[in-house]
């Protein structure tokens, strides 16, 4: 899927501070703390996986830049459509 080791890295380093980010949530639940500060919590893993869908389709993108004109354009579509 991932063609690029770089992004690849990225991508998955993302995902661990993502995981990290919800089960900070799922503490601040248990903890009783309040509502606006885990609203924020959840709004910034909310803008890491928007990030990190980014980065996915980006690689996409570029893959698809190299296979064909028509792959590229479909792939840029649902970037847009996604964004």
């Amino acid at each position: 899927m991932i063609k690029d080791i770089k992004t690849q890295d990225k991508i998955l380093l993302r995902i661990k501070k993502v995981k990290g980010q919800v089960a900070g949530i799922e503490r601040m639940m248990e903890n009783k703390r309040d509502c606006l500060e885990v609203i924020q919590q959840i709004a910034a893993v909310k803008s890491a996986l928007t990030k990190l869908s980014s980065l996915l389709l980006l690689d996409n993108a570029c893959a698809s830049k190299d296979k064909n004109s028509l792959q590229f354009e479909r792939t840029i579509k649902e970037l847009v459509k996604n964004l």
